[in-house]
């Protein structure tokens, strides 16, 4: 490997996906974002209302 090549803080990129997460049982779905992110109507993991559900950055 080169100096050219080293991988530094300075030259790595990071590839970070929107999620959205339940607050009450964790469950991880996709948002869809493309244009308009797109929540569920309720978590498919455990029911709750679409309140509950958060949009976080998954690397």
């Amino acid at each position: 490997m080169s100096a050219e090549d080293e991988i530094t803080a300075e030259n790595r990129t990071f590839a970070m996906t929107l999620v959205w997460k339940c607050t009450r049982c964790g469950y991880l779905g996709e948002t869809g974002c493309v244009g308009a992110c797109k929540l569920p109507g309720k978590c498919p993991g455990c029911g709750t209302r679409v309140e509950d559900l958060v949009v976080v950055t998954e690397d």
